[in-house]
């Protein structure tokens, strides 16, 4: 794949995650990724660590529609990101975020086929703000999907934050902690060499 659509890729990916991190911060994060998998048919993809029907709910099972709302923005968010870097290029993909954000739209918000269209401006819309928003994440996020082609959620949320320049991320501390997750890597591969 060209550099190019790979940074297209990367930027969609980004846009997901971050996006994801900033509506949801109470979520486990998952990872994002540039990998290809032909078998989902995918260029990359972003997964959380929870469902969203789990989300969606408060403890006592009745659904919030603005979560819905939310976990909708976040699904157009791969798009809103890729027209933010090239408008004029325009995007690709997001095909299978369209499908899931109108079944949610149907089956979580009730919205009828009818009154789809509006609903759904009004979303692409509030995507483009959160994506304008958090743009120099997005763009961090998708550098460094380039460079590290798979990157678990924590490592996601410290480039995001230094993106953002929150006080105490650096550089310096995402590379420790990529340190000590190799090292933890190690340490398991050794206690499954002596079990063997």
């Amino acid at each position: 794949m060209p550099h190019g659509d790979l940074k297209h890729t990367a930027i969609h990916e980004a846009g997901h995650f971050v996006t994801t991190y900033r509506l949801f911060p109470d979520l486990y994060p998952g990872h994002v990724s540039i990998i290809r998998d032909d078998e989902e048919g995918s260029l990359g993809h972003h997964l959380s660590g929870e469902s969203p029907e789990w989300m969606f709910a408060k403890r006592d099972g009745v659904v919030q529609p603005e979560r819905v709302e939310d976990w909708i923005v976040m699904l157009y968010a791969g798009v809103a990101a890729q027209l933010q870097f090239e408008p004029a290029t325009g995007a690709t993909g997001g095909s299978n975020d369209d499908e899931l954000a109108a079944g949610y739209m149907s089956k979580w918000l009730g919205v009828a086929d009818q009154s789809r269209a509006e609903v759904e401006a009004r979303l692409r819309q509030l995507a483009a703000a959160v994506v304008k928003k958090h743009w120099t994440e997005i763009e961090a996020v998708a550098e460094e999907l380039l460079h590290h082609p798979r990157l678990d959620g924590e490592e996601g949320q410290m480039v995001a934050d230094i993106a953002a320049g929150q006080e105490g991320c650096t550089r310096e501390g995402l590379e420790r902690f990529r340190a000590m997750k190799a090292a933890r890597c190690d340490e398991g591969k050794q206690l499954d060499a002596h079990s063997a």
